[in-house]
Parts: C-alpha cells; sequence; structure tokens
C-alpha cells in the first residue's frame, strides 16, 4: 500500500508539473495578490499581481481559464476580488501571462488549506502543506495535538492564517482526526492513444501513457477518439487510474480569447496558442470577415520552432459585429479557429459631445471580519477626462458595521480608484458609489456582509 501511494503522489506532481505540450521553461505557476482587475467582458479580464512590495506581473484570464475555489468549487471572473490572493498557472506570452488555471485563496490577507503534511522543518518551525511552506509560532492554535513537536509529515490537517508580503503564517492548525484524505484533484493534458467504453489511455509527455476513466458522470466536451488532444480535470484513486469528472477536447490550434469586445478606435492583443510543438516556424495566417469594423495589423502571425505562442492585434473601427478567422498551412492540417469581435461606440455619449463615464465597484460583493480591513475599487466605463470626486454613503443597513470615507478621487485620465473599508461589527450594509451630476450622476451598489470570526 506504502508504495502504490508513492507512486500516487509521483505520478500526481508529474502530471501537475508537466502537462502535455508545455515544457517547463514556457509554464509558471506562482502565488500573489490581486492588485488591480481590468474587465474585458463577462469571461475576459486583466489581472495585475503583486508578487513582491516593488514587482508586479499582468495576468490575461480567459474562457481557457479555470477557475476554483474553497472545496474545488467552480468560479466565474466575475468571483475574482482585489485584495484575493490566487495561486496562478499559466503560460508565459511576450506581453503577459495566459493563466491557464487559477486557484482562490479566500481573504484580502487570510488563507486556508487542507491536505497532508509534506515536510516539516524544526528549526525555522515550518509545514509545507500543498507545496505552500506555513510558519508556526507561539501565536498558532494547535487542535488535534499537543504540541509543534507531535506534527508528522503524511498528518491531514487544516491551516489557516494571514498572508504577509514575506509568508504565510498559521493562525489556527487543525489536525484532522480522520486520515483519509479526499482523493487529491489532478488536471493534465495530453494526446488519446485509446478509446473503449469506460475509459481512455492518454499519452503526456514525460509520463507515459495514463489511464483515465469515464463515467455517466463524466462531462464531455467534443468528439473523443484516437489523436486529439484533451484535457483531462478529474482524481487519482488508489488503483492508480484516474476518474474523470471532465474530459475537454482540444483543438491543434486556440486562440484567447475568444470573444472580443472593443471600443472604436481601440487595440487589443489575441493569444495564438498551438498544442504541440514544431520543429519549424509556423505561420499562422489571419482574416478580418470585416475589415471596415475590425482591423488586423498585419494578416499573419510566426510562432517560432519550439515555441507554443504568438500574439495579434485587433483594433476596433466601426461599431458593428465581424470573426477574424486564424487557420494554419494545409501542409499542417490546416486547423481553423475563431475570434468573435464585437466593436462598441465609445460611451454613453454615443461619440457626441463629451463622455459620460458609468461607474461600477469591482468586485459588487465584499465580505469581512470585524477588525479587518479590505479594498474595492471604484471603476469607470471610460478615463475620466478631469479629476472626479465620487461619493460614498451608506444605503442600507448600520453605519457602525463598517468604516469608509465619504468621497475617493478618480485622478484625471484614470479609470479607478481603490476604497479601504474596515470591519466593525457583525453585520450587513450597501454601500453607494455616486458620481457627480457633471459626469451623468451614474450610480452602483456595493454589498458588503461582516462576519463573525471562525465563520
Amino acid at each position: 500500500m506504502e508504495a502504490n501511494m508513492k507512486r500516487i503522489v509521483f505520478l500526481a506532481v508529474i502530471l501537475l508539473a508537466v502537462g502535455y505540450g508545455f515544457s517547463a521553461a514556457s509554464q509558471v505557476e506562482f502565488v500573489a495578490r490581486v492588485t488591480a482587475i481590468e474587465p474585458e467582458s463577462e469571461e475576459v479580464a486583466n489581472l495585475t499581481m503583486q508578487l513582491t512590495s516593488t514587482f508586479g506581473m499582468n495576468v490575461r484570464v480567459t474562457e481557457m481559464t479555470e477557475i476554483r475555489g474553497d472545496g474545488d468549487a467552480e468560479l466565474s471572473v466575475a468571483d475574482l476580488e482585489v485584495g484575493m490572493h490566487l495561486k496562478i498557472e499559466g503560460i508565459f506570452t511576450d506581453a503577459t501571462i495566459l493563466a491557464k488555471e487559477i486557484q482562490v485563496f479566500e481573504g484580502v490577507s487570510s488563507f486556508e488549506i487542507k491536505g497532508p503534511i509534506e515536510a516539516i522543518d524544526t528549526t525555522a518551525q515550518t509545514i509545507t502543506v500543498l507545496g505552500l511552506v506555513v510558519a508556526y509560532t507561539d501565536e498558532t492554535s494547535l487542535k488535534g495535538a499537543e504540541s509543534f513537536d507531535e506534527l508528522e509529515a503524511g498528518d491531514i490537517v487544516k491551516v489557516e492564517g494571514e498572508m504577509t508580503e514575506d509568508a504565510l503564517i498559521a493562525t489556527d492548525v487543525i489536525v484532522s482526526e480522520n486520515q483519509i484524505f479526499k482523493a487529491p484533484r489532478i488536471s493534465f493534458e495530453g494526446i488519446v492513444t485509446s478509446v473503449t467504453d469506460t475509459g481512455l489511455l492518454v499519452l503526456v509527455e514525460g509520463v507515459t501513457e495514463v489511464l483515465v476513466r469515464v463515467s455517466e458522470e463524466t462531462d464531455i466536451h467534443g468528439d473523443v477518439a484516437v489523436g486529439v488532444g484533451v484535457r483531462i480535470i478529474g482524481t487519482i484513486g488508489e488503483d492508480l487510474i484516474v476518474d474523470a469528472a471532465k474530459v475537454i477536447v482540444q483543438k491543434l490550434l486556440q486562440v484567447a480569447p475568444a470573444k472580443l469586445k472593443l471600443k472604436i478606435d481601440q487595440t487589443r492583443q489575441v493569444v495564438v496558442i498551438l498544442h504541440t510543438f514544431f520543429e519549424e516556424d509556423v505561420e499562422v495566417a489571419l482574416v478580418s470577415a470585416n475589415p471596415e469594423i475590425a482591423e488586423l495589423a498585419a494578416d499573419t502571425v510566426v510562432i517560432p520552432a519550439g515555441k507554443l505562442t504568438g500574439m495579434f492585434d485587433v483594433k476596433g473601427i466601426a461599431e458593428g459585429e465581424t470573426v477574424i478567422e486564424v487557420s494554419l498551412p494545409e501542409s499542417m492540417g490546416g486547423t481553423k479557429s475563431q475570434v468573435q469581435v464585437i466593436v462598441e461606440d465609445k460611451g454613453n455619449g454615443g461619440g457626441k459631445g463629451p463622455q459620460k463615464p458609468a461607474v461600477a465597484w469591482k468586485p459588487a460583493k465584499l465580505s469581512l471580519k470585524p477588525g479587518q480591513t479590505r479594498q474595492a475599487g471604484v471603476q469607470l466605463e471610460a478615463k475620466a477626462e478631469t479629476a472626479l470626486s465620487v461619493a460614498l454613503s451608506l444605503k442600507t443597513g448600520d453605519a457602525e458595521v463598517v468604516q469608509f470615507p465619504a468621497t475617493v478621487e478618480i485622478a484625471a485620465g484614470a479609470k479607478h480608484a481603490f476604497v479601504t473599508f474596515t470591519g466593525q461589527k457583525v453585520g450587513k450594509v450597501t454601500v453607494l458609489a455616486k458620481l457627480p451630476d457633471s459626469v451623468g450622476g451614474g450610480e452602483s451598489e456595493l454589498a458588503i456582509e461582516v462576519k463573525a470570526k471562525g465563520n
């Protein structure tokens, strides 16, 4: 049994580390705090992640990104909030990181993780869980064991704590009495080499073939056949078979985002992704079905030999909808993919006279605990032509629940500003942000819940 478990862990580590078609040099994985969110649509957004006090990184979220929260809950772009700590796994491009997977750690400065202790450093007084090193201090509350010295590698623990710029600090460590742990979730990519009524064999670079079990509960997207690329999401059983919760058939050629929203004269980038390496440069053809609506900077994009991604620019020319067709050369199969493009008029004024920027809270909901501080952004639809003072007021609820300023200033040329909220006591309130009448007097509501500590 011990040998089997070692093989399971080894397999899981390899699958999570390599993935089909992505070398270690073209992948990145890190945990960082969200400092800004610029949404483009319901499925697409640009995140600014703070890695250190002086260094930030841009991350692009698209419909290809899988977002997960506590309890493996499936989330969307709308659930992401400024202040969250996210574990990002993605692909390097020239301008940003294209996120493949995002794991959300709830809270601005807090975290919660559950899993087996992988390592213990008695000198540094740290434990490692899910690859994260957590500091154990004299203030840490321990349940299920008498002292830090009693903790052992393999113990199943729930760890809650605070995230600082330099470390994860445990406030509570709870050792599970039931050491039977939920099967680890796994996600990987590969090429199907065999298909039966009950399962698949998937060839994964660096791992050879992996047996995948499918059932009536398995969510299958696309036509599974020998030779197609697939993404498998599921769990590993003790029999070393991966039980698939989801099977996603992948094309050789993919674009992200697949839907693009633009304003007139606005330019955005699209990433072209190959799901295998080529020994020679790949010239991908680009065609705009209606260049009078959406214009391309070039009619081809070249992905260098040994690389997986390339980028091209799309510019909004006139209001309307069109399609960008992206295709591989016929010598490489001629696989095609499309980007749907929607070009909208500039702002509320219909292009006539000064713009009247709408306002919105990002996020629209916020939760915190008494004594805890969190931020939410007041965001304009268009850049402010002059400095704006946005009025903040309590619309519903008890004024003693949360503390916040009466106004927030948005600088000329900026689109957003952050408001700091401090939890005072348990309760629910609604905070109203209102623009000056001179720019339309737009309003937006933010729902805030202050929860009791421990909830």
